[in-house]
């Protein structure tokens, strides 16, 4: 019923008569698509994924699963795609059920067969989900799924030792699935018994067998205790096909299936199945639908009205037939015929589809106010406080259905990196490069144990909600914030990092404007420049822009109240004492460069403080540096390099 809702199925109808309109509006359809549009973005980042240790000893290690897990979702899983069909079915239907499992795939290549291993995850239609009756949880409780294989997918498993009962029977004369299987038609005419065969077991591969995967605990090994299992079986034939402890799938012990709601139902509230949008709309889109086919029908009546006549007289109905200039003799039409006047409440009904979509717009957030825009339905002041208002409105409604989706996806990639572990492919190291080409382990740096551990998958929330326009504008005003710190101010690597988010935030690579990132090792520490002072290497020490200013002033002066330095030769004191306090001025001097350009930049009308960055009535963002156009994107960092290059805050001369 659903489906049809969203594809706009009808079913047929002969009231008030044949042929009479029958079309649907699709608003289901277009709710979910504008709603997936918005949400999805927000729902799944690979960049903003994360892992998080369960135990301090793996505390090590999660820096390189962060780093194998990006690479293998995003290449190896392509796991995007599959989110992207996720994200659309929880917001239809409500609830979405997955099963992650490990593939192998045998690629042949010119040099021979190739393995290709992947973990994948699949959609499990929510009608072929069964659950017992009072169920919450999808780890715990007996859960059934109703799969469909191909014959020659469980050959396969039946090889891998996944399967059995399928090409072999179980126990002698017993039969198994492959004498059931039988394969229609006639099959190779006079073709030689052999042949035959070989033709039925080719199409045989090809034919879908129903069967059913249940997971529960059973006492498999007879010690009393029950054990965590999946079981499968084809009903159509009653037949065994297998079954496997969860321990032997998953290294943690958990079956790889997860439940997601977009919206849990209120008559239900310990249950495992949400409520969705289209169950929400259904109502609305079918009010929709009728009020249209009304105005459709009540406009064909006012071209084609219908027509009473007089039985009696000498009017031959079935011979009348009307076109342009043409006259069909009737005697007294004015009393043989009659026409009714047939008039549509055309305002009427516009009037009340209005009236339909507002109710949907409020209670979806669709239409105009998920993009943050007045709507178009029931109009508004059209100022920028009243759009901001409704952005933040929008984004409040998504924001508790995002973070459960959010929390969905952070399971299922939980569930990839147990499967990974548990099936870890040998010298996996050397098939993961980078994009320059070089591999991003080095050798015998992956294995089941140095990958081993706990880790649950978490995801950041995107603040622009995917947006790449508030994205852009949040970069924007935290660049406008930050550059009035004295803390990021004092430290050119922070100034660095503000200004390559802005740059990124409008797809550009910081290096190619700003250079490479400043690091430590470029500049000099507060105590190496000490050990080169007490070597009488005053030349050597200079403050410069790379340095933190506040973490060197703070140094200098403790190091001179340090006992070690006190217990020093009094002239070597004085001597030490009187550089360090020039040292120190210069530090101060350029740190005061450094505010004095950022306060130059923002007077130019770039972003500064709350007025300067906030957006314009238009709802624009505001530039950052000076007036918009071709020219270089000016930064405090620059202009306190231009005046250092300039000798406008150079440092004084020791000594």
């Amino acid at each position: 019923e659903l489906t049809d809702l969203y594809f706009g199925h009808r079913m047929p109808k002969t009231v008030p008569w044949r042929f009479c309109s029958n079309r649907s509006l699709m608003i289901g359809m277009a709710i979910v698509e504008t709603l997936h549009a918005r949400i999805f973005p927000a729902v799944y980042n690979e960049e903003l994924t994360h892992y998080r240790p369960n135990d301090s000893l793996d505390i090590e290690r999660a820096e390189r699963i962060e780093k194998l897990m990006f690479w293998w979702v995003r290449v190896r899983a392509k796991m995007r795609e599959f989110f992207d069909r996720w994200a659309r079915y929880a917001i239809g239907y409500g609830t979405v059920v997955t099963e992650s499992t490990w593939e192998s795939i045998e690629m042949q290549t010119p040099s021979g067969p190739k393995p290709f291993e992947r973990t994948r995850s699949d959609i499990i239609p929510i009608e072929d989900v069964y659950l017992i009756p009072g169920a919450t949880s999808i780890q715990q409780d007996v859960i059934l799924l109703k799969c469909r294989y191909l014959y020659r997918d469980l050959e396969k498993m039946e090889q891998e030792g996944k399967a059995l009962n399928i090409s072999t029977p179980m126990n002698p004369g017993q039969r198994c699935l492959k004498d059931y299987v039988v394969v229609p038609g006639d099959v190779g005419g006079n073709l030689p018994e052999q042949q035959m065969e070989e033709i039925k077991n080719v199409k045989r591969r090809n034919i879908l067998v129903e069967c059913i995967k249940w997971y529960g605990s059973f006492d498999v090994d007879g010690d009393g205790r029950s054990e965590s299992v999946q079981f499968l079986a084809c009903p159509q034939y009653q037949l065994y096909l297998g079954g496997m402890p969860i321990s032997e799938l998953s290294q943690r012990g958990i079956r790889h299936l997860d439940l997601t709601n977009y919206m849990p139902r209120i008559d239900e509230p310990q249950g495992l199945f949400g409520l969705g949008v289209l169950e929400q709309v259904k109502e609305l889109a079918d009010e929709i639908d009728a009020i249209f086919n009304q105005m459709t029908d009540a406009n064909t009546l006012s071209i084609l009205r219908p027509i009473f006549y007089d039985p009696g007289g000498d009017l031959d109905a079935a011979a009348l037939s009307i076109a342009p200039n043409r006259a069909t003799p009737v005697t007294n039409p004015s009393q043989s015929i009659f026409i009714p006047d047939i008039r549509i409440p055309t305002d009427q009904l516009l009037l009340a589809i209005r009236l339909v979509l507002e109710f949907i717009e409020r209670l979806t957030a669709a239409s105009s106010y998920i993009f943050g825009k007045e709507s178009e339905v029931v109009g508004g002041s059209g100022t920028a406080t009243r759009t901001q208002a409704i952005v933040g409105a929008a984004a409040q409604r998504f924001s508790v259905p995002v973070e459960r989706l959010r929390e969905g996806a952070a399971r299922i990639i939980t569930q990839h990196l147990d499967l990974l572990q548990r099936n870890l492919p040998p010298e996996m190291e050397k098939r993961i490069l980078g994009d320059d080409g070089t591999p991003l382990f080095g050798e015998n740096e992956l294995s089941q144990d140095s990958i081993s551990g706990e880790y649950d998958a978490y995801q950041l929330p995107d603040e622009s909600m995917g947006s790449k326009e508030s994205q852009r504008m949040l970069a924007q005003q935290l660049y406008g914030i930050l550059t009035q710190n004295l803390l990021v101010m004092s430290d050119p690597a922070k100034i660095y990092q503000v200004t390559a988010d802005v740059l990124r935030s409008f797809g550009k690579d910081p290096e190619l404007y700003l250079g490479p990132e400043p690091t430590m090792s470029m500049a000099m520490t507060p105590g190496d420049e000490h050990t080169l002072i007490l070597q009488g290497d005053f030349d050597q020490v200079k403050a410069t822009i790379e340095q933190n200013h506040i973490e060197h002033i703070l140094a200098h002066q403790a190091f001179l109240q340090d006992p070690g330095f006190l217990q020093l030769n009094p002239a070597i004191q004085q001597q030490v004492g009187q550089f360090l306090q020039m040292h120190i001025q210069q530090h101060a001097q350029l740190m005061q460069t450094l505010m004095s350009a950022s306060k130059v930049s923002k007077s130019q009308g770039g972003s500064g403080g709350p007025e300067g960055n906030s957006p314009d009535r238009t709802g624009g963002a505001p530039a950052i540096g000076s007036e918009p156009g071709m020219g270089s994107l000016e930064n405090p960092l620059s202009q306190a390099n231009n005046a250092t290059n300039r000798g406008e805050s150079g440092p004084p001369q020791a000594g």
